[in-house]
């Protein structure tokens, strides 16, 4: 699932155990990309432009709020999630769709 998938989820009570269960994997995650022609392009040359791995997610690496998570310590999928509501969530939902539709 990818994290706007996860946020999705209106059920308090299930909610509550996805939190759970993100904030307890802690510092042991990678954002890997949802971009199916990013890791093609990075298996086809080897390499990408940017010079990161192909399956990494380095719009969510460079994104402001996530940064400024980092900031107050590391962050945990809970926090990811977190980064998911409001006008940002409404962007990233947007933006999600867009990708999924390309």
């Amino acid at each position: 699932m990818n994290v706007v998938e996860i946020a999705r989820d209106p059920e308090p009570v299930r909610a509550g155990q996805i939190r759970r269960l993100l904030d307890g994997v802690g510092r042991y995650w990678v954002p890997m990309t949802i971009d199916p022609l990013r890791v093609i392009d990075f298996e086809e040359s080897g390499g990408t432009k940017d010079g990161a791995h192909g399956c990494i997610s380095l719009g969510f690496l460079t994104d402001a709020k996530f940064l400024a998570r980092i900031a107050h310590g590391s962050p945990t999928l809970g926090h990811v999630v977190d980064l998911t509501r409001g006008a940002a969530g409404t962007e990233l939902s947007s933006d999600t769709a867009r990708d999924t539709a390309r």
